[in-house]
């Protein structure tokens, strides 16, 4: 990410009103003028330092799509409209459906804990961001019951 992308991520309404102008003099992107009320102008040194909050926000919002997709397709692989129709089969009459509906709600509970808590874990610097094409593999496989 570069300066530019940075001040994006913070200030984006400020830099898209013209707040913030920007300038790039072939040795790099520099604030040119500075017109954001209420708040002093950072220095480069403090922009480049939001690179890894920026980074993990937008992990985060990349993650959370991914495992939604992940969770909606899982449901319509077995079958089922999507996620939350076949979570509504919980207490039906008919065994299969119930067992599925069953297995499918806690799996889904698995995988978001998980989620939340591999963030944490990301946060507190335990634990690298991972790729995103890596981060399906990393999450709890589902087992469809069998009721004959």
């Amino acid at each position: 990410m570069n300066i530019s992308d940075l001040l994006s991520y913070k200030y984006p309404n400020e830099t898209q009103n013209g707040q913030i102008v920007l300038r790039d003099d072939g040795q790099g992107i520099y604030i040119r003028e500075w017109h954001v009320q209420d708040i002093p102008q950072p220095t480069n040194d403090e922009i480049l330092s939001w690179e890894n909050e920026a980074k993990l926000l937008k992990f985060k919002a990349e993650a959370t799509e991914l495992i939604n997709r992940h969770v909606e397709t899982t449901a319509q692989e077995k079958g089922y409209d999507n996620g939350f129709a076949c979570a509504t089969y919980i207490n039906s009459t008919i065994p299969q459906w119930q067992a599925e509906a069953q297995a499918f709600v806690a799996w889904r509970d698995n995988v978001w804990l998980f989620a939340i808590t591999n963030l944490q874990q990301i946060e507190a610097g335990q634990v690298p961001i991972p790729e995103l094409d890596e981060l399906i593999g990393l999450l709890p496989q589902i087992e469809w019951p069998d009721v004959s």
